[in-house]
C-alpha cells in the first residue's frame, strides 16, 4: 500500500480517486492535485513512483488534512457554542423549536440522569 499523509492509500484504485481516502480531500482537490503534477489520472496508485508519492505529499502539505483538519473543525464548533451563537446552541442536544426544557424533552436530552445522594458510611467496628 501506498502511504501518503500518514494514511494507507489502496493500490489498485487510480490516483484521482485513491487520494480521496485522506480525509480533507475531496474529488475536486484530488483532481487538482493530479492535474498540477501531470499525473495520469487513470494510473493506479500502486503504480506511483517514489518521486511521484514525494510530490504528492508535497502539494498536501499546503492544505489542512486528517487531524489537522480536525482540530480546527473542533475549534470553531466550541468557539461558536462558547460565543452562545445559533449554530453553537444547536451543538447542546436541546429541542429545536423553542419547547421548555424544565420538565419534557426527555427524547432530545437523552435518559434521566439520576443524583445519588451521600451515602451513610457504616460504622468502624471496634
Amino acid at each position: 500500500m501506498v502511504r501518503i499523509s500518514n494514511v494507507d492509500i489502496p493500490n489498485n484504485k487510480n490516483v484521482s480517486f485513491a487520494l480521496t481516502h485522506v480525509y480533507g480531500i475531496g474529488h475536486t482537490r484530488a483532481q487538482g492535485i493530479v492535474t498540477k503534477l501531470n499525473i495520469v489520472s487513470q494510473k493506479k496508485a500502486g503504480d506511483l513512483t517514489d518521486i511521484e508519492i514525494k510530490a504528492i505529499n508535497e502539494e498536501i502539505k499546503h492544505f489542512p488534512v486528517e487531524g489537522e483538519l480536525k482540530r480546527i473543525e473542533q475549534e470553531i464548533i466550541n468557539e461558536d457554542a462558547r460565543l452562545g451563537t445559533y449554530r453553537g446552541l444547536r451543538r447542546f442536544k436541546l429541542p429545536v423549536n423553542g419547547q421548555r426544557t424544565r420538565h419534557n424533552a426527555r427524547t432530545c436530552k437523552g435518559p434521566v440522569r439520576k443524583t445519588v445522594a451521600n451515602k451513610k458510611k457504616a460504622p468502624k467496628p471496634k
